[in-house]
């Protein structure tokens, strides 16, 4: 069986504190951390992008076309036909 041996003594603290404080082994503290890493790195980028799009879309409707155009004399009576 393989050991992981954790060569820097304020990571190695940090994980022991943290194995205390669940009542888990060392062992045990860094698989579920690691576990958890994966499953967030494992997060598909488009479908995060998909998921925000449709909630900024939710939020901000794109408004109904309209019938009214937009010519020449509509943009001359804006400015009072300067």
């Amino acid at each position: 069986m393989a050991s992981l041996y954790i060569k820097d003594s304020e990571t190695n603290e940090r994980v022991s504190r943290l194995a205390t404080r669940l009542g888990l082994s060392k062992t045990e503290a860094v698989r579920r951390a690691v576990e958890a890493l994966e499953q967030r790195s494992g997060d598909d980028k488009l479908t995060r992008a998909r998921s925000w799009l449709a909630r900024f879309d939710a939020r901000f409707p794109v408004p109904e076309a309209r019938d009214a155009s937009a010519d020449k004399a509509f943009f001359d009576s804006l400015s009072g036909d300067l």
